[in-house]
Formats: C-alpha cells, structure tokens, sequence
C-alpha cells in the first residue's frame, strides 16, 4: 500500500515541503490538496500525513474540516500532522491536539514540528504586529522569519 499527503498551505511553506517529499520519495505517494480532495477512499493508504502551517493559534478550517469528516477512517490507520508554524513545538503539539482530539483517540496519530517561514512584509498590518511579538518572543528576525529545522525536514522525507 501507499502513503497518503494531505495539505493545507497558505504562504506555500507546507507546499515546499511536499514538493521536496515529492521529489525524494521512494515508495509509492499520492498527494492531495486537503481542500480540493472531496470524498477520497482512505482503505488503501498504508500511512497519513497531513501537513499545515499554523495561522492565529489554530489549525486551518480545511483540516479540522477533513477529520471531522473522515474521522472513522483515519482511527483505522496511522495518521502524522506535520505542522509548519514560526513559534515553539510545545505550542504547536497544543495547537495540533486542540484541534483533532475530539475527533481522533491521541494513540492514533502523533505530530511533527517542522518550523516555520514567512514573508512578514507581505502581511498586513495586524498579522506583522502579532508576528514582531512572536519573533522577540523567540530570538528571531522579523524580517528574515524563517525558523524551519532543516534537520527534522530531512528526517520526515526519509520516511517516504
């Protein structure tokens, strides 16, 4: 059986990262727009990977959207949420459980922080605001907000 990518990107972060497990997979991989998959068959896809960036403290309505629906076939395979996002992994793993828990037992999926990057100048006014607090917080650059883990990207794409 094959793997199974479904996403949701915004500012094209998870994108890139799909397109890398894409140009570097070795078995078998179907990959999926989460918002324009529909009423896709999940029996015969051996593992799930669901990728998202963070936006406002929440996972995107697409996502949560798609295991409200498919919750019951997500429960009978394993499922990964690898989550792009400029702030920290315990945050993140918050965010990820916040949003999927009452849908899935925590036994059946884990989550993968991969950092994040984003273009703050291309934000309006009020997302710049909430990101300059997030860089302070975190020691970074607003303006070169990039906090990806390269090392754990590599590590995901292995296991494709």
């Amino acid at each position: 059986m094959k793997n199974l990518i479904l996403y949701a990107s915004k500012n094209n972060t998870t994108e890139e990262t799909v397109s890398r497990i894409m140009t570097h997979a070795i078995h078998p991989l179907a990959i999926h727009k989460i918002s324009e998959v529909g009423d896709l068959d999940l029996s015969g896809y051996s593992h799930i990977y669901i990728g998202a960036g963070i936006y406002g403290g929440k996972l995107p309505n697409s996502v949560t959207t798609y295991v409200k629906k498919n919750k019951e076939s997500l429960c009978q395979r394993p499922v990964t949420f690898f989550i792009h996002g400029l702030d920290s992994q315990e945050i993140y793993s918050r965010i990820v459980n916040q949003g999927v828990s009452r849908y899935l037992d925590s036994q059946s999926y884990d989550s993968v922080y991969l950092g994040g990057k984003l273009d703050i100048s291309t934000q309006n006014f009020l997302i710049r605001m909430i990101l300059t607090e997030i860089a302070k917080k975190n020691h970074f650059d607003p303006n070169m907000a990039d906090t990806r883990k390269e090392e754990t990207i590599l590590e995901l794409i292995k296991r494709f």
